[in-house]
C-alpha cells in the first residue's frame, strides 16, 4: 500500500518538481526524496546528453541508410534530420542487483541512446534499453502516406511474388545485423500480400471514406509484409513495396539474433548534470554539429512509439 501511495504521488507531483527543480515537502522519506531528486535530474535533457544521444542516434540511422542502399541522400546530415531525444530517465534499466538500495539501483543503471531521427523520406526509431531499429518510409513519390498511391498500385503490377519478398527481407535484415539462422530458430516466418475488397474504381479520392462493397471480388496490392513470431506482434517485420522491390517499413524489436550493439551512454548521469551554457553563449557560432532537436516540454514525455502502419489489413 505504502509503495503504491508513493507512485500516486510521483505521478501527480512531477510535473510541477520538474518546474520547482525540488522536491516537495511533505514527501519525508528519505529515500523516496532521494528517487524523486534523482527523477527530477534524470527527467530533463542536458545539451551535453542531448549532444552525445543525436550524435549515436545519427551515427545508427547513417548505418541503417547505408546498409539498406535507401533511396535518399546518404550520409545523413546534421542540417536534414530532425532528431528527438528521449529523456533518460525513460531510457533505462535499473540494476537487477537488490543488495542496493532503490536510489543506487537507478545510480548503476544502463542508459541507452533513445529517439528517432527524421528525414524528408525516411523516419528511423531507435535504441533504448530494446535495442530496436526501425526504419519507415514516410514519404513516396511526394506523397505523405501510400494509401493515396492505392488506385495506382491496385493497377500496377508487382515485380515479386511471396517468395521474392522474402529473399529480399532476408537480405536487407542480414545487411544491418540480423543472425538469420537465429531468428528463423527461435520465430517461424510468414509472408502477406496486402489487397482490398472490390475493383480499383471502387477507391474513393478520400481515402478515409472508404467502404468495402458487398463483393466477393479482391483485387491484390503489390505490398507485402514478411514477419516473424506472432502474426500481431511479430519480433521483426519487412514491409516491401513490389512495384519497385523497395523498402517500405522494417521492424526490429530487439533480441539476440540483433548482432547491432545497443546505443549505451557509459557517463549518462554525469552529461545530464552538467548545466546549460548560458543563452548569450548558446547564441554564438559554435563548432559542433548543429542538430535539430525536439525538447519535450511534457514533463513525462513517452518513448516514441512505434510508427503507426498506415497500411491495414481488411
Amino acid at each position: 500500500m505504502k509503495k503504491f501511495a508513493f507512485f500516486v504521488v510521483c505521478c501527480f507531483t512531477l510535473t510541477w518538481m520538474v518546474q520547482a527543480q525540488d522536491v516537495p515537502p511533505e514527501i519525508t522519506d528519505p529515500e523516496e526524496r532521494e528517487i524523486l531528486r534523482l527523477a527530477i535530474k534524470l527527467n530533463r535533457v542536458s545539451l551535453a546528453y542531448r549532444t552525445v544521444a543525436a550524435q549515436m542516434l545519427l551515427e545508427e540511422a547513417n548505418f541503417l541508410a547505408e546498409q539498406l542502399k535507401l533511396p535518399m541522400p546518404r550520409p545523413i546530415q546534421p542540417t536534414d534530420a530532425y532528431i528527438w531525444v528521449v529523456p533518460p530517465w525513460y531510457s533505462k534499466a535499473d540494476s537487477t542487483n537488490l543488495s542496493l538500495s532503490k536510489p543506487d539501483r537507478i545510480r548503476s543503471a544502463t542508459f541507452y541512446a533513445d529517439g528517432v531521427v527524421m528525414t524528408e523520406k525516411f523516419e528511423f526509431s531507435l535504441g533504448g534499453p530494446q535495442n530496436r531499429r526501425y526504419v519507415h518510409r514516410s514519404k513516396i513519390k511526394d506523397e505523405d502516406s501510400i494509401l493515396d498511391l492505392f488506385p495506382e498500385l491496385a493497377r500496377t503490377p508487382s515485380l515479386i511474388d511471396t517468395n521474392g519478398a522474402y529473399q529480399l527481407a532476408t537480405q536487407w535484415l542480414a545487411a544491418v545485423g540480423v543472425d538469420l539462422p537465429e531468428l528463423e530458430r527461435k520465430h517461424r516466418w510468414s509472408v502477406f500480400q496486402h489487397f482490398f475488397w472490390g475493383n480499383p474504381e471502387d477507391l474513393p479520392k478520400d481515402k478515409w471514406t472508404y467502404n468495402p462493397p458487398k463483393t466477393t471480388k479482391k483485387t491484390m496490392l503489390p505490398i507485402f509484409d514478411v514477419k516473424w513470431g506472432d502474426d500481431s506482434t511479430p519480433v521483426v517485420q519487412v514491409t516491401v513495396l513490389g512495384t519497385t522491390k523497395e523498402l517500405l517499413d522494417l521492424r526490429i524489436e530487439g533480441g539476440s539474433f540483433l548482432k547491432r550493439p545497443p546505443l549505451i551512454i557509459t557517463n549518462a548521469i554525469e552529461l545530464n548534470t552538467r548545466p546549460d551554457p548560458p543563452m548569450k553563449q548558446l547564441e554564438r557560432p559554435v563548432q559542433e554539429p548543429q542538430i535539430n532537436q525536439v525538447v519535450p516540454t511534457n514533463p513525462m514525455p513517452k518513448p516514441p512509439a512505434p510508427f503507426r502502419r498506415e497500411i491495414r489489413k481488411p
